[in-house]
């Protein structure tokens, strides 16, 4: 007789996201964001894809909460795609992250005024 050895296998159910906050941030500065969804797993590989060609670890919160922290945008004010995966292999569905220009106040007037009111 012949056995072949037992294999481990392990069914998950795909990663769902919902929701991302802040949804914009600002192109010329790394942005800490919260993506809420469903089927968040507390992995190694838990990872945030940038326009599916930049890796970014995800710190898991909880199994609907991840938190990434999303490089500068390195092509100025633009739309980017976030997708999210738990075995480097399968990715969720995108959702979107809008890098907006930043903007500087360089004069306000008048100077003075009330303090209150």
């Amino acid at each position: 007789d012949y056995a072949l050895p037992r294999s481990h296998f392990e069914f998950t159910p795909d990663i769902k996201l919902s929701k991302i906050y802040p949804y914009t941030g600002p192109a010329t500065v790394s942005t800490t964001v919260t993506i809420q969804g469903t089927n968040f797993k507390n992995s190694k590989l838990l990872q945030c894809s940038l326009d599916e060609n930049y890796f970014i670890k995800a710190y898991f919160v909880n199994d609907t909460e991840i938190i990434c922290v999303l490089p500068v945008s390195g092509t100025g004010p633009r739309l980017a795609y976030i997708r999210v995966t738990d075995n480097a292999v399968d990715f969720s569905a995108p959702i979107e992250f809008k890098y907006t220009q930043t903007i500087t106040v360089t004069y306000v007037s008048p100077s003075f005024g009330q303090n209150i009111g």
